[in-house]
């Protein structure tokens, strides 16, 4: 039996937050002694931390214009953008990802629409991106980023109860429009899924992906912790916690993907 609409939605977003909240260090000890937490500089700590601070701010104003409204108000979600609150604007495709996730989940049943959406968001970014920088960035594109339409579509196939773990991936990748880096890392994930291989024989090649494009990573990353083991909400989040790579990004989205997937009845009780 499917889960309801509103038990998935719940799901998603108890998900995000109880990833959101295992990913701050210091680690829960219960977890065990295998756990790798590799702490960076307290520089890029703070600055990272920020980014995601500033993105949930984004998610949660973003969450009760579209309660209130009823539809996307592109003013308003503009004017979150350009809040003098937010510091900086969000560098990162994975920050940007959390920030419009309300966005995934209200237009699941019109993938062409959440493009606009999302289109018009980008659109939003890329003017205060390069009013804060000159520098030239392929980033600051304003074509809405593949890797976070590939999330959209997982929450909306989860949400209409149309998700087939095995084969979504290779859905995904026949698109024409798919282009690299993303269909090289999505190729790579859907051989690991294939093969069951561990993650540690395929570490050191994300390694090299990941100072190429971090943001599509981190995405890759959490498609595969939820894909991997779509039906358990508790060994998503222990790999993820295992892969010990942005945590504090990867872990809320494999949350919200399996809290989607499985609803709020599928996380457990004492989590």
């Amino acid at each position: 039996m499917h889960p309801s609409l509103l038990t998935q939605f719940r799901g998603a977003l108890l998900g995000a937050a109880i990833g959101s909240y295992l990913s701050t260090p210091p680690p829960p000890t219960r977890y065990g002694k295998h756990l790798s937490w590799q702490i960076a500089s307290a520089e890029s700590d703070s600055a990272t931390s920020n980014e995601v601070k500033q993105a949930v701010q984004i998610a949660v104003s973003g969450t009760e214009s579209l309660i209130h409204w009823g539809k996307f108000n592109l003013a308003e979600w503009q004017s979150f953008i350009d809040s003098p609150t937010l510091s900086t604007s969000l560098s990162s495709r994975a920050e940007k990802a959390i920030a419009t996730f309300p966005l995934l989940l209200f237009f699941h049943e019109d993938l062409p629409k959440l493009q606009l959406q999302l289109q018009q968001v980008t659109k939003g970014w890329t003017v205060k991106e390069l009013t804060e920088s000159s520098e030239p960035d392929d980033a600051k594109s304003p074509t809405v980023d593949q890797a976070i339409t590939v999330l959209g579509a997982t929450i909306a196939h989860s949400l209409k109860h149309t998700l087939y773990p095995g084969t979504f991936l290779q859905t995904q990748l026949s698109l024409p429009t798919l282009t690299d880096p993303l269909r090289s890392l999505l190729s790579q994930i859907q051989h690991r899924l294939e093969t069951q291989t561990g993650f540690v024989a395929w570490q050191e090649e994300l390694l090299k992906f990941s100072q190429r494009d971090d943001g599509q990573t981190v995405i890759g990353l959490a498609l595969y912790c939820f894909l991997s083991t779509p039906d358990d909400f508790r060994l998503s989040l222990l790999r993820a916690l295992q892969i010990d790579y942005r945590l504090e990004v990867v872990c809320p989205l494999v949350g919200a993907l399996s809290g989607t997937y499985n609803g709020v009845m599928g996380i457990p009780a004492q989590w």
